[in-house]
């Protein structure tokens, strides 16, 4: 155990005077600062257009539009209305429905919290009431009115198990055009989960072997009276250890900005886990089709959306170990530091467009870059983007399955593979 910590220490050492993990994780700032500023203009534009404080200006426009329009209809003679315009009256009514929209949003987002209590109740009441009816119908034997029954009743609890957690638990929505950190976390998963985050990890442990090799110090590590497969396994330790940290480091530090420019509300929001659903497709007798999509909440359960987050930035460090494992095969079976690097880079970005040409294939679940966002599995977002039944546990056993497979071809090459003499 001593050899093997020493063995560690000795590659993190390594790694850290290294160029590839100051590259790494100059390019993750990078993009993470890119991505906070383009999320800040798009909140921005949204405060602009759609806030309180627009509503309610716009609410001003409004109505002096609609007095303009009633003096132009009270004196028609002096009005000037172009050619193809709509007339007055076509013209107020449209202006009075804005208004409506309007004064019914600013009484929606101004509302007290016994107001919205009140409301949020009489929602779950409705929607235990509709569920009720759904359950008591008498369900259709197959075809497409049974799917559909199904789905209507299976979003029915899907709506009634969020809005009964908001009210349990007095958990506001947050107001439209809003943002929060939490949120920003997701969305930036989302956004790097399925290229760049793997290539950051890539980029960190591609020449773990192949570097060495390279250079030719390989011959004098293995020189040393230590065992070969704690050399490799000290080096895929250190390999997963610096691509976890990486990863947790550039979502912590994202969720910070997300702090420090929109402050720390929406932690309580609800998320819905454990979902995934179940496609079904009917063909009519004159040849139209139609897609049937019903949520599977067998697993299904809410969650307040920090522990949600922290889950989600667990899993995908989990993603991103494998990535660093399947790199770390690469870097074993060629001596080439460069080659290395260009076989898993190579690995993850055909990956990527393979996944992305063949949506709705079979194929599809068993490649490991359609699961490296395992949140989107555990909300049932994969499944739905795909047209195929995904959960968390398809993702985790695919992950699982590649990371193994990866891990134990690295050990079995370098274990025969004739370093010495290379």
């Amino acid at each position: 155990m001593r050899e093997l910590v020493r063995v560690c220490l000795n590659e993190w050492m390594k790694l850290v005077r290294r160029r590839r993990l100051w590259v790494a994780s100059l390019l993750g700032v990078a993009m993470v600062g890119l991505f906070a500023y383009a999320t800040y203009h798009n909140y921005q534009m949204q405060q602009k257009y759609n806030s309180l404080a627009a509503w309610r200006q716009q609410l001003v426009v409004d109505k002096q539009r609609l007095a303009d329009l009633r003096r132009q209809q009270q004196h028609p003679a002096k009005s000037h209305a172009e050619p193809g315009a709509p007339d007055v009256a076509q013209q107020m009514q449209e202006v009075q429905d804005s208004i409506r929209q309007l004064q019914k949003q600013i009484a929606e987002a101004t509302k007290s919290d016994a107001q919205w209590r009140q409301e949020q109740a009489k929602s779950v009441r409705a929607e235990q009431k509709s569920l009720a009816q759904l359950q008591a119908q008498t369900a259709p034997a197959s075809g497409l009115p049974a799917a559909q029954h199904q789905s209507d009743t299976a979003q029915t609890r899907l709506a009634l198990l969020s809005d009964t957690y908001r009210l349990t638990h007095n958990v506001r929505p947050l107001p439209s055009g809003s943002q929060d950190p939490y949120t920003m976390v997701m969305e930036f998963t989302q956004f790097s989960a399925s290229v760049f985050l793997p290539l950051l990890a890539v980029i960190l442990t591609a020449d773990f072997v192949s570097g060495e090799s390279t250079s030719g110090t390989i011959k004098l590590l293995l020189v040393r009276p230590v065992p070969r497969w704690k050399v490799l396994l000290g080096k895929w330790l250190v390999a997963c250890l610096a691509t976890a940290l990486l990863t947790a480091g550039l979502l912590a530090v994202v969720w910070l900005i997300g702090c420090l420019q929109y402050g720390m509300h929406g932690a309580r929001q609800p998320q819905v886990v454990g979902l995934t659903y179940q496609f079904k497709h009917f063909i009519a007798s004159d040849g139209s089709s139609t897609d049937v999509v019903i949520p599977l909440l067998t697993h299904a359960h809410v969650l307040p959306m920090w522990v949600y987050l922290l889950a989600s930035a667990g899993l995908e460090v989990v993603a991103m170990m494998v990535v660093a494992t399947i790199a770390f095969l690469c870097s074993t079976l060629f001596k080439s530091a460069m080659a290395s690097t260009a076989a898993a880079l190579g690995a993850v970005v055909i990956g990527f467009v393979v996944t992305q040409f063949l949506q709705g294939s079979r194929v599809v679940p068993v490649l490991f870059p359609t699961h490296m966002n395992l949140a989107a599995n555990w909300t049932g977002q994969t499944a739905q983007n795909l047209g195929l039944t995904v959960s968390l546990g398809t993702g985790l056993c695919t992950l699982a399955v590649w990371g193994v497979l990866s891990l134990v071809g690295a050990f079995v090459y370098f274990m025969r593979k004739d370093v010495l003499n290379a």
